[in-house]
């Protein structure tokens, strides 16, 4: 899933090549959550960033109750990733990449069915990947 306005010009070929679907922010995009469910019941995999957007500063983000949605919706196991360096390779406003090391760390696969509500399991999810830091 990546934010609909990165499907402009030659971003947007390479983003659908490589097999990138748009989904709006600020609202509730049905189609996008429609998109995603398919794929996953097909046995895809589905690259989600938990926060949304870019963190700015050390202020940990609030978790997106998309993902919690998702999650729980299609009973898959969720590997928690947390990535690290990109503050410094594309830095939020910026609008070019820089070199620089980037790293991710994987966690062990979990599954969230049993959180009482989307936005829980959205937290437990946020929670795994920045315990891993």
């Amino acid at each position: 899933m990546a934010k609909i306005e990165l499907f402009k010009g030659f971003l947007g070929f390479l983003l659908t090549r490589l097999g990138a679907f748009p989904v709006k922010r600020g609202e509730s995009d049905f189609s996008a959550m429609r998109e995603a469910l398919r794929r996953l019941k097909e046995g895809r995999v589905i690259l989600i960033f938990v926060e949304g957007t870019r963190r700015i500063g050390n202020e940990l983000p609030k978790a997106q109750a998309g993902v919690g949605f998702l999650a729980m919706k299609s009973r898959v196991p969720i590997v928690p990733v947390y990535v690290q360096g990109t503050n410094k390779v594309m830095a939020p406003g910026t609008k070019f990449f820089k070199r620089g090391p980037v790293s991710a760390t994987y966690g062990e696969p979990f599954f969230v069915n049993d959180a009482p509500t989307y936005e829980a399991a959205s937290q437990r999810i946020l929670d795994k990947i920045y315990a891993l830091a």
